[in-house]
């Protein structure tokens, strides 16, 4: 135990300098942690490194894991079970089939498929990266990395059994399953008690949670079962409240924070250019996950009806090795399946992947419209014009943009003052209440210009965009010379900017915002407010107007 907390504790010191190079360079996160474990691999013993990366693996699953809600499973499912499916099926079989070209045995080449297949759940989401979080692509990214982390448990299940045979396949497979059922026990009978018997305090729930981790990581030792399989479960116990525990919610952000590090920095140090075998093998792996996977991605998503850029961008959040790929080989590996130079391939493409991944999702809006402009994607517009039912003469109309909860207000709002409108949505999901509730709408991205015509945007009377998406917002508010426009943005300083740029209004605070720009909209179309009253209107909390000086 000393050695593994003065390894960490070394691994942390020697990692400071990438961290402080990354953030002055404005650069990802995730590769200078990579960086950092290649310059400290070398000192660690190996042993030790995998023990670590187990470790670390176990606890990003758990902090994974408490963030699936069990109620919501079958919307989860329903979402995107096609995307997930076709992309493990296909990725799966190119990585085996390219491993039997490369003259690998079976059993030794469906360990590529796993890794070609399986994402990263950590990487995939917004830790580690910069920029504002898009709810639909980012929705259906953590859906979809759901589902396959589900296949990569059970996968690591079968692989725990030590040998490919029946009876210690099942025995593996009948243990988790008992410990995911008693994780969803807890989680739907259990956890709120243990919330009352707190008192609500935050530290006992914290403690109270630490502890159901540490009762399942006990569980699957004592099963025989991988730690992570007991990790994951553990997470499932957790229910996930960001209202009521949103203390405990915190507190797992912390941990997650502290244990992604330490996985970006173990795959790092694990890496290894021992043969030109085993560089050709992770490159053949880096084609297949960087490059096949999101077009499988993007292609099987177009074909659901989802935009070209929501397609892209899902795609962008899936193109890594991933940390379950990374576990399944690490146990393979100890127990004796897999080759050592097929690990070390595993782990040089996941390196690779993890790097070039984060530069992806920061620069993903860059690449999309230089693949857009490459027609590389396709001609826009097919679904706009078929899923769309818009009069083609709206003039002086009000544009929303989004029909969540804001949107929905809105479009009520309208209706009740007889103002004509039309609504701009990108989801699937919302097709059927758009065609059962609203009077006027568009299916299509907003940032598209096939989108903005046949919105006819630029003869609006008003632009309301309801979504909190940097991209949305800077492209809506570029419109500004031809339609008053107001945005929502959750903090002061990209409020400051985008009305700078000349936004109307931006709506700042999530909850107490809408209600506000409901009266402003409210009083707009009732006439009580003309432009310049809204622009001198004193600066809210809860929102912001052109002209208002900041932090009045």
């Amino acid at each position: 135990m000393t050695e593994l907390l003065t390894t960490i504790s070394v691994i942390f010191i020697v990692a400071g300098p990438f961290l402080l190079l990354a953030n002055y360079l404005r650069l990802p996160t995730a590769p200078a942690l990579i960086v950092a474990g290649l310059a400290v691999g070398p000192f660690v013993d190996p042993e030790l490194k995998l023990e670590i990366a187990r470790l670390g693996i176990a606890l990003l699953v758990f902090t994974f894991a408490a963030r699936i809600q069990t109620t919501d499973a079958q919307t989860v499912v329903a979402d995107s079970e096609i995307v997930a499916i076709g992309q493990l099926a296909v990725l799966g079989a190119l990585g085996f089939a390219a491993g039997l070209l490369l003259g690998l045995p079976s059993e030794q080449a469906i360990y590529l498929g796993i890794a070609a297949a399986i994402s990263s759940s950590i990487a995939g989401s917004t830790l580690f990266l910069p920029g504002t979080p898009d709810p639909i692509h980012d929705r259906l990214s953590e859906s979809i990395h759901s589902i396959q982390d589900f296949t990569a448990l059970f996968l690591l299940l079968v692989v725990s059994g030590g040998v490919f045979a029946l009876d210690p396949i099942a025995n593996q497979l009948g243990y988790g399953v008992m410990l995911l059922l008693a994780a969803i026990a807890i989680n739907r009978y259990l956890y709120d008690l243990l919330g009352r018997v707190s008192g609500g305090s935050t530290e006992s729930m914290l403690i109270a949670t630490v502890a159901l981790l540490l009762l399942f990581l006990g569980a699957a030792e004592f099963v025989g079962v991988s730690i992570v399989a007991g990790a994951f479960a553990a997470g499932v116990a957790v229910q996930y409240d960001p209202v009521e525990y949103s203390g405990v919610i915190n507190g797992l952000d912390s941990i997650n924070d502290f244990f992604a590090a330490i996985f970006f920095i173990t795959v790092g140090s694990l890496v290894t250019f021992s043969t030109l075998d085993v560089i050709g093998m992770s490159l053949v792996l880096v084609l297949l996950t960087a490059i096949v996977k999101p077009a499988v991605t993007i292609g099987v998503l177009m074909h659901k009806g989802y935009e070209r850029r929501t397609a892209t961008l899902t795609g962008f959040n899936l193109d890594q090795v991933g940390e379950f790929a990374l576990i399944i080989a690490i146990e393979a590996l100890v127990l004796g399946l897999l080759l050592p130079s097929i690990f070390e391939a595993i782990i040089l493409a996941a390196a690779i992947t993890l790097t070039t991944s984060s530069f992806t999702r920061y620069y993903d809006e860059e690449i999309y419209h230089f693949l857009t402009n490459h027609g590389l994607l396709g001609r826009h517009g097919k679904t706009v014009e078929r899923w769309s039912s818009a009069p083609d003469d709206l003039t002086d109309h009000i544009v929303i943009v989004g029909y969540g909860r804001h949107g929905r207000r809105l479009v009520e709002t309208c209706e009740e003052y007889g103002q004509p409108y039309v609504v701009i949505e990108s989801d699937p999901a919302q097709i059927e209440s758009l065609r059962t509730d609203c009077q006027a709408y568009v299916f299509g991205d907003v940032i598209e210009e096939k989108t903005v015509e046949k919105a006819r945007l630029t003869d609006a009377r008003l632009v309301i965009s309801t979504v909190d998406t940097r991209p949305v917002n800077e492209h809506i508010v570029s419109f500004t010379d031809r339609v008053d426009v107001i945005v929502r943005t959750k903090d002061r300083m990209s409020a400051t900017e985008f009305l700078d740029k000349g936004a109307l209004y931006v709506s700042v605070s999530d909850l107490l915002a809408a209600d506000r720009l409901e009266d402003k909209f409210e009083a707009l179309l009732d006439g009580m407010y003309d432009r310049e009253e809204l622009r001198d209107d004193p600066l809210m909390t809860i929102g912001m107007h052109r002209d208002a000086p900041l932090g009045r």
